[in-house]
């Protein structure tokens, strides 16, 4: 065909493909997929057993050092704190007594 000629040409392309080593590959990531599924599950189950095992006392100073908690105490004896509550119904309202902790979550 001659470079000024512009005529179209349909051409017909055999490839083979070796995918051995691809498939290799994604059967490795498959297993580590799931070795690492299975790590999570026994992570979860062992969270989930062991925190009734953890102090409160731990729970909440861990709780207050987060963004978006605010924390009220409330002094042993002396003091009372009310706790009102406006929604799109009617209100609650509750009395705390000391000693307290008021720990809100503000997120």
């Amino acid at each position: 065909m001659a470079r000024n000629n512009r005529e179209a040409v349909d051409l017909t392309y055999k490839i083979n493909i070796d995918a051995n080593d691809a498939i290799k590959a994604l059967k490795a990531i498959q297993r580590e997929a799931r070795e690492a599924t299975k790590a999570l599950r026994e992570l979860e189950k062992y969270y989930s057993t062991r925190m009734s095992e953890i102090p409160t006392e731990v729970l909440t100073g861990e709780l207050l050092k987060r963004e978006g908690i605010k924390c009220y105490d409330v002094a042993a004896h002396e003091e009372r704190a009310k706790i009102t509550i406006h929604g799109p119904r009617e209100g609650s309202t509750y009395f705390v007594d000391g000693p307290a902790k008021i720990i809100v979550n503000c997120d």
